[in-house]
């Protein structure tokens, strides 16, 4: 078995959300066959992804039927933030919303999944009573600046340091000179996710750590239900200032989810981009609920799908001509 045989015969594997052949998409990027031994390389940078699970298996599977040892080596490629794979950030355009809570259980329920998981908290805001708040802001004397761990997360809270609107100097300038200093400081120790909470309450705030923190892009958070215009608001106006890439619904104590024939596919269709799912707000809806593990696994998958459009046209753009 050659090399360039099992090139070809990976063809038959299909990237379900790409809608063509992993070895046409050029996410395969290398291949090497020695003795009974074939090590395939893919471009696939998003751990936990069950749609980048699922080809793996795929890929497998041919190799064995062609009597060989597979050995698959994923990409690990950085997001522009030293130690750290995928960088995705959590707004809202309210406070009520609650992003901080969603952002701690979802990191939570991320880190259940077995993921390597951080946040960069940058709220100014701290009315949401998660665990984050519960979670020291980091010494920025030391040099490396190591962040905190509480449950299971690597957490690094900014937004407390901060002076507050209204002050001087303005809180997006004390910012603008910290965070560089800091970013190079940081040690996050190899992260697969890291979630970057955006501050609801301060648009200049946002626009600092949107420009300084590069990103996957953002995921909105906001009231689910056909009646509320929290969510859609939320798209809206993240949209001006970053590229919304997902969108997560909110219910809050009392209130019933939506069924998923009502204001979840409602929601779908009338929001520019994938709608993550409706979670819970109840003091006691920790990780382990079903709706967060639902939220983070539909995040790995959106992750892989936006890792994988941009390699592909990565290699598409090497093979054009001059």
């Amino acid at each position: 078995m050659t090399r360039d045989q099992l090139w070809e015969r990976l063809r038959a594997v299909e990237d379900p959300e790409l809608d063509d052949d992993v070895v046409s998409l050029g996410l395969v990027t290398d291949v090497i066959v020695e003795g009974d031994t074939a090590v395939v390389s893919v471009a696939f940078n998003a751990p936990l992804s069950p749609t980048e699970r699922e080809m793996c298996d795929e890929i497998r599977a041919l190799c064995r039927g062609m009597g060989l040892t597979p050995r698959l080596h994923a990409d690990s490629t950085h997001d522009g933030v030293t130690g750290v794979r995928n960088t995705i950030t959590i707004g809202a355009s309210a406070i009520d919303a609650k992003p901080g809570v969603v952002t701690g259980t979802l990191a939570t329920a991320l880190a259940g999944l077995d993921a390597h998981v951080g946040v960069f908290d940058f709220r100014l805001e701290s009315a949401s009573n998660g665990w984050l708040e519960a979670v020291d802001p980091p010494d920025l004397s030391g040099d490396p600046v190591v962040p905190a761990t509480s449950q299971n997360v690597s957490v690094v809270r900014l937004g407390p340091l901060l002076p507050r609107d209204g002050t001087i100097p303005a809180t997006d300038a004390v910012l603008d000179l910290l965070l560089p200093r800091i970013r190079n400081r940081l040690v996050w120790g190899g992260l697969d996710y890291l979630l970057v909470a955006l501050p609801s309450s301060s648009e200049s705030v946002r626009h600092t750590v949107l420009e300084r923190v590069p990103t996957r892009g953002t995921i909105a958070v906001g009231a689910a239900g056909t009646e509320s215009t929290s969510l859609r608001t939320a798209v809206r106006t993240l949209s001006t200032e970053t590229t919304v890439i997902g969108a997560l619904g909110t219910v809050s104590d009392g209130d019933r989810r939506p069924e998923p024939t009502s204001d979840y596919d409602l929601a779908d269709h009338d929001l520019p981009c994938p709608y993550l799912g409706t979670i819970p707000l109840e003091s006691d809806a920790g990780p382990d609920a079903e709706p967060f593990r639902e939220a983070a696994v539909a995040i790995t998958d959106l992750v892989g799908a936006i890792n994988r459009q941009r390699a592909a046209r990565l290699q598409l753009a090497e093979k054009e001509p001059g």
